[in-house]
């Protein structure tokens, strides 16, 4: 199995463990590095194709499942086989794997039958599928299960850190969560510990800190593992653009990386900042603030995410579209499902009939 799946949630569990592309993710969910997708990866009688941001449909739907673009291709799945393509919809790649990761540093996982490899964008194996799990390449090494433990792999499948930890998460921030019997430590990549396992809760590094949890509350550490911000918050999620969202009482607000409170405690729901907006829900409706907590797109949507590429998912009734950051519709509500924006392309769904 992979570690982090492109395979999405519901909206509901997004906003309960919303996790990317991002790494959009709660105190409660291990943060990706994009946001995954929040429709479910199942067989459906609706077909996925790309659209540019105008609309303009530029690959016509006719997949069962697609991801975003990553490098210039995209996974796609036809029947149950994953293949890749390029951004005019042509088989880079033919569908051949029964399972594959997004590319990253020139290659990509693929499962064939229990064992993963990586390709290249040819889609020649580079190298061999012999790991029972394997992730995508995130700042220059991958992390990679052969037996019952984990270690870290470069672009030519040498360990550079050998498997020896019972979990492992990907580095972030030049930094990677390990656990040692129970506890949580870090390491740097040439597997020192940065910061010794003494953390019964925590989570990657972003923006220069990382939470941790003590007590049924979160704070924040540096790379040090110094405590910055102390262990006071019901919930909090990870920093992005120098602010994070946190939660007293019942309702989100903003912090500094100083601790301090720059956006008050009012929002039944709070998303991370990206392109110096954020994803906020008032009264079950989402729209998006700027970092001086002014409200930019009133809150009119029934379910919103983040910025990526320049413009933002929401939904209106059943179906999605976009918007830019003044909020104004560039492509109408009329997906069934659909993908951030991602090189200038994004994965949607059109219905049909079963």
């Amino acid at each position: 199995m992979r570690f982090n799946r492109l395979a999405s949630i519901t909206f509901s569990a997004l906003v309960a463990t919303i996790a990317s592309v991002t790494g959009f993710a709660t105190a409660h969910s291990e943060e990706g590095h994009r946001a995954p997708s929040i429709h479910p990866e199942k067989p459906h009688h609706g077909k996925w194709g790309y659209i540019d941001k105008s609309g303009k449909m530029m690959i016509p739907p006719q997949f069962d499942v697609a991801g975003p673009f990553f490098e210039g291709l995209a996974r796609v799945r036809i029947e149950h086989a994953w293949g890749f393509i390029d951004k005019t919809g042509k088989m880079a790649v033919a569908p051949q794997y029964d399972e594959a990761d997004r590319f990253s540093d020139g290659v990509a996982a693929v499962r064939i039958g229990a064992k993963w490899g990586y390709i290249d964008k040819r889609g020649t194996m580079v190298i061999p599928p012999k790991f029972q799990a394997a992730d995508h390449f995130s700042e220059g090494v991958a992390r990679v299960r052969d037996g019952g433990q984990y270690g870290y792999i470069d672009t030519t499948g040498a360990f550079v850190i050998p498997e020896k930890y019972a979990v492992a998460y990907p580095f972030s921030d030049g930094l990677a969560r390990v656990t040692v019997e129970g506890k949580s430590g870090y390491i740097d990549k040439a597997g020192a510990f940065a910061i010794q396992p003494e953390f019964y809760q925590a989570f990657p590094f972003f923006d220069g800190l990382a939470r941790f949890g003590v007590n049924k509350k979160w704070g924040y550490i540096d790379k040090t593992g110094a405590v910055v911000i102390e262990a006071k918050f019901s919930a909090a999620d990870r920093f992005s653009e120098g602010m994070a969202a946190v939660s007293k009482g019942g309702r989100w607000g903003y912090i500094d990386k100083t601790g301090n409170l720059v956006i008050p405690y009012q929002f039944h729901y709070a998303l991370p900042f990206f392109n110096n907006l954020a994803a906020i829900e008032m009264h079950e409706k989402w729209g998006y603030i700027n970092k001086a907590g002014e409200t930019v797109i009133a809150p009119q949507f029934s379910r919103a995410l983040p910025f990526s590429d320049g413009l933002a998912q929401v939904q209106s009734g059943l179906h999605w579209g976009y918007i830019d950051q003044t909020g104004a519709v560039v492509v109408s509500a009329q997906f069934e499902a659909s993908e951030h924006f991602s090189e200038g392309l994004a994965a949607i769904r059109l219905g049909s009939a079963p």
